[in-house]
């Protein structure tokens, strides 16, 4: 009986430390699916964090094109007012041209330009009036001096004569006077 006992209380422990078993085994199954869920939720939360690191990149990207599409667009409005307002002042150019009446003008500026050629020709054609007067004055001029020059000429010729005359004349009459007072003199 004892045996018996003892069998009966070693099967029902060997039941038990079956039942154990499962209960340890499903145990360390839900110890390893723990782990693996652990495991995922890391995964998780790393691929959340590289997410979030890439949007937090996308946004300040997005946020950089959109700040730089802003300060575009004010430049492109600058340029469009600019813009604008050459083409008020272009418009305003050709409305005054329109108002010009270039046939009038041009008309005008050749006439201008006819008679001050005519004044032109005229002055040029005194000039030259003048110029001929003045051309001939001097040429006239120049042979009154020519035949004053030569009756200048002719009387100098003739008073060298006459003094030669005289001073032959005298060399003869005061040849002897002369060559006593050069002897004088050369003696002395």
């Amino acid at each position: 009986m004892l045996d018996q006992k003892i069998n009966e209380q070693l099967g029902l422990l060997q039941n038990e430390l079956h039942r154990l078993k499962k209960a340890t085994d499903y145990i360390d199954s839900a110890k390893d699916n723990s782990l693996n869920i652990i495991a995922e939720l890391e995964s998780v939360q790393d691929n959340f964090s590289i997410l979030h690191k890439l949007f937090s990149e996308y946004t300040d990207k997005l946020y950089d094109v959109y700040k730089n599409n802003i300060e575009d667009l004010k430049k492109s409005t600058v340029f469009l007012e600019k813009y604008a307002g050459i083409v008020d002042l272009t418009s305003s150019l050709l409305k005054i041209m329109s108002e010009i009446d270039f046939k009038k003008k041009l008309s005008e500026i050749e006439s201008s330009v006819e008679d001050s050629t005519q004044h032109v020709i005229s002055a040029l054609s005194n000039v030259q009036a003048v110029s001929d007067q003045n051309q001939n004055q001097i040429l006239e001029h120049f042979k009154v001096q020519r035949n004053e020059f030569k009756t200048i000429k002719a009387v100098s010729f003739i008073t060298c004569g006459f003094t030669f005359l005289t001073f032959f004349i005298l060399g003869i009459i005061f040849r002897d006077n002369l060559r006593q007072l050069f002897i004088h003199l050369l003696g002395s």
